[in-house]
């Protein structure tokens, strides 16, 4: 179950990394930019968080 969780983990990362490439690489305004490296730091944010609950709770 933990490595089916992992690649779904892995998969969702990659879709937003992509949507954040394209959204940098397209003609988009500054407030798209903006929302991607939301979505961006959100996603970081919650790897950490999950890293931190995995270390403290097993």
């Amino acid at each position: 179950m933990t490595i089916l969780l992992l690649i779904a983990g892995v998969i969702f990362v990659g879709c937003i990394a992509t949507a954040v490439v394209a959204a940098y690489r397209s003609d988009i305004d500054g407030a798209g930019r903006e929302v991607a490296s939301l979505l961006a730091l959100l996603v970081v944010l919650l790897v950490i968080g999950y890293g931190v609950q995995s270390a403290v709770f097993g």
